[in-house]
């Protein structure tokens, strides 16, 4: 009787020793961040968009785009003159524009690499991470999908046109292996909103195709607004409704509702290995310390990882990269990586607009300025 209590009480000692080894453990991969370095300082009325590339701060106004090292200094410029700026990025390359305008700027972490010069005002566009950039052009009567090289060659299209038959082109996504373009259309002559996503083919392709995709697939009741690749082999449809996930070859692999999504951020570099598509749910609540509990969600092809947060604010910035997702209300920010675990976790003296974390470089941005967050060492 008394071995037997000894070993109860033994188990008991080592089921509490797990869980504050496993807490403990936890806690302290939780790295807090400091301020380190301003990286720069800039006129907010002409600020377009700041971001990382390769590990270096990339500034875009109307005038044009600089990268700037940790320390703050310029490693490459160029000017420009556009309005209403469009940016597409996949590390390490960023494609620049506006909306309506006949000239892309194409941008990797050497600075320029090329102007795509169009023959039609553009609607929208994407690159991948090889440089190449596929484009939505507005035409007479409906749009064309071109896609140009990373040297800004253009590139043979198989059956790209969106011509009066009322389909109406959202996304497109050009595929790692530089031979398909994703697209998503809505079919604009029917009551019932619907999105057809599909591929059309780069260059000659191997099968005869219709007219104009290769393959297609209708989504019913789903606007869907973006692409994304989350392997070589396989991309997601990122709609208001649900998100579906196919192989490269256009099999259905997985469908999720994600109705009363708060963010759906696009990923800013395709991950290498562990690809995901993030979503973050809220639902405030009054409390004496709490007031927005949030739920961070990563998705992929065979399944689903979710983790609950706690803010003080509601959430109003989310960003994603290969490393994983920074969720913050303005003033607390966390990065949680590819399986949902919290690495990193900053606390501003003053509102911040941005917080992008990469293995490089860990960036905050406020209303004037860059600074370069490190970890608190204790």
């Amino acid at each position: 009787m008394k071995s037997g209590k000894i070993m109860g009480v033994v188990a008991l000692f080592i089921i509490a020793y797990i869980a504050y080894t496993a807490i403990t453990y936890q806690s302290k991969d939780i790295s807090q961040l400091k301020v380190s370095n301003t990286i720069l300082e800039f006129d907010p009325l002409k600020m377009e968009y700041v971001g990382v590339n390769e590990g270096q701060v990339i500034y875009i106004s109307g005038d044009g785009i600089k990268a700037l090292n940790k320390k703050g200094e310029e490693v490459w410029a160029d000017t420009f003159s556009l309005k209403d700026i469009i940016v597409s990025q996949k590390e390490p390359y960023l494609a620049v524009s506006n909306l309506r305008n006949k000239q892309i700027y194409l941008f990797n972490d050497k600075g320029k690499q090329a102007e795509i010069s169009l023959q039609n005002p553009v609607v929208g566009f994407c690159v991948n991470p090889s440089g190449y950039v596929a484009v939505i052009e507005e035409i007479d009567g409906g749009h064309i999908i071109s896609a140009y090289d990373n040297t800004g060659r253009f590139l043979e299209v198989n059956s790209g046109s969106f011509t009066s038959n009322g389909d109406y082109p959202i996304a497109v996504e050009i595929s790692p292996n530089n031979e398909l373009i994703m697209v998503s259309y809505l079919y604009l002559g029917d009551t019932q909103l619907a999105s057809t996503v599909g591929a059309i083919a780069v260059a000659q392709p191997l099968v005869a195709v219709g007219e104009p995709m290769l393959f297609g697939n209708m989504e019913s009741d789903n606007l869907v607004y973006e692409i994304e690749f989350i392997s070589n082999n396989v991309w997601a449809s990122i709609g208001d409704k649900f998100i579906t996930f196919y192989s490269i070859n256009g099999e259905i692999l997985r469908s999720v509702d994600v109705s009363g999504v708060l963010y759906s951020p696009v990923l800013t570099s395709m991950p290498k290995i562990g690809g995901f598509i993030p979503i973050v749910k809220g639902v405030s609540h009054i409390g004496s310390t709490v007031h927005a509990v949030s739920e961070l969600t990563l998705l992929n092809s065979e399944d689903s990882r979710s983790v609950e947060m706690s803010f003080e604010s509601p959430i109003s910035y989310v960003h994603a990269n290969n490393q994983g997702v920074v969720v913050g209300d303005g003033r607390v920010f966390k990065a949680y990586n590819k399986i949902g675990i919290q690495y990193l976790e900053y606390h501003a003296r003053q509102d911040v607009n941005q917080l992008i974390a990469t293995d490089d470089i860990i960036i905050a941005v406020t209303k004037d300025s860059v600074v370069r967050l490190e970890k608190n060492s204790i």
